[in-house]
């Protein structure tokens, strides 16, 4: 765990495991600002740096947790990652959705522009109580959250003409080290790619037990020299939980095929004694092209099991049967 791999050329380097602050956001349940200060000062005294957030999580509540109990910490001693793409605006009153509840009163908008950009920043660096941000990850561009094609395609002109000079503004200032692409779409990442400008490509949901379908796309990061950072290694949960009432996957339901190839890896597991959540951080970190791999985090509990399970010694055998047994690619 204290080994360190750089992201990209940026000069920046994380951890193995890194702290993801979407649960500080009231991911699927209330936090208390107890909880959420606990949960951070047990990251900060487990040796935890590298921490990731994002204006959606919790509507700028992720983010203003986050800088509120960072705020005693050395600035230098850790790495601060959030994301540009949505614009937070008051709104008035704020419905909880399927992901986040208990909110405060604001709504997002899409938002890739060179003015966009800079606004979001300066937002973000104020709810975070710093200067500075030692990434920046282009945020949720892809069907999956726009929906049409012809959206997608317009939001991405619009970063291409005017969101990446930002970009590359504030990293030139210094407000901003290294440039991020967040995706879970592999045919974006590949565009992503092609800007010429990312460090790294932070991938969710698609190098995991459960699906590996981004194996090509991180020989070709690596070859460019853009490094990855994969979160969402739980699949959004079942590979944490196992087979549950309230497990999800992708953030959904789980389906009956998936349920069947989970029986089979936990199966699997048991024979040789490894925790199913320990074979799922662990299986990304094995990749040289996987600079991190980013786990929610939303009690102090979560923390201590996480940084238990990505450090347990997981047996050369258990590999090579996860290999050869088809499991994973």
């Amino acid at each position: 765990m204290s080994v360190l791999r750089s992201l990209g050329s940026s000069g920046v380097e994380v951890n193995a495991l890194g702290f993801g602050a979407v649960p500080l956001g009231n991911l699927y349940a209330p936090l208390s600002e107890a909880d959420a200060a606990a949960t951070i000062a047990k990251a900060i005294d487990s040796g935890m740096r590298y921490f990731d957030t994002a204006p959606l999580y919790g509507m700028g509540l992720s983010e203003r947790r986050l800088g509120l109990y960072l705020r005693g910490l050395p600035r230098d001693e850790y790495i601060l990652s959030t994301k540009v793409g949505r614009h937070l605006r008051p709104m008035g009153r704020t419905d909880d959705n399927d992901v986040f509840v208990d909110l405060p009163p604001f709504v997002d908008t899409f938002d890739f522009s060179y003015d966009g950009v800079r606004r979001q920043v300066d937002d973000s660096l104020q709810r975070l109580g710093t200067d500075r941000l030692d990434c920046l990850v282009i945020h949720d561009l892809g069907l999956w959250h726009m929906k049409t094609a012809e959206t997608v395609d317009h939001h991405f002109r619009t970063l291409a003409d005017g969101g990446l000079l930002a970009l590359r503004d504030l990293r030139d200032s210094g407000i901003v080290r290294a440039i991020g692409a967040g995706a879970n779409e592999l045919t974006l990442c590949d565009r992503f790619l092609a800007l010429g400008e990312i460090d790294f490509v932070l991938l969710a949901l698609r190098y995991t037990l459960l699906d590996q379908s981004a194996a090509g796309l991180l020989e070709d990061a690596r070859s460019k020299g853009v490094s990855i950072v994969v979160g969402a290694p739980f699949q959004s949960g079942i590979l944490a939980t196992g087979i549950t009432t309230e497990a999800r996957f992708n953030y959904a339901h789980v389906p009956s095929e998936v349920i069947q190839k989970v029986e089979r890896l936990q199966a699997l597991c048991l024979e040789h004694d490894v925790p199913l959540k320990a074979a799922a951080l662990q299986f990304p970190m094995q990749n040289q092209a996987v600079a991190s791999v980013l786990a929610g985090m939303g009690n102090p509990g979560e923390v201590s099991e996480n940084l238990a399970m990505a450090r347990s010694e997981i047996p050369q055998d258990f590999w090579i049967a996860l290999k050869s047994g088809g499991y994973v690619t």
